[in-house]
């Protein structure tokens, strides 16, 4: 293997692990946001998907 192909591979690796790592980080914030307009912790929550609609609706009356 010469020292270019060597060089490439490496550095594939690593912008890899990063997209998957901001990947998560994305998916983290948007988790974390939902959350926090829902009024659950949906990371204790077992229906992840599911938006608490009446919570919804009172924080648009309150405003």
């Amino acid at each position: 293997m010469s020292k270019h192909s060597l060089i490439f591979y490496i550095s594939s690796a690593l912008l890899s692990l990063a997209l998957i790592i901001y990947v998560i980080y994305i998916i983290n914030v948007l988790v974390a946001q939902v959350s926090v307009i829902s009024g659950n912790d949906l990371l204790k929550v077992p229906e992840i998907a599911t938006f608490n609609l009446e919570k919804f609706n009172e924080l648009k009356i309150a405003k």
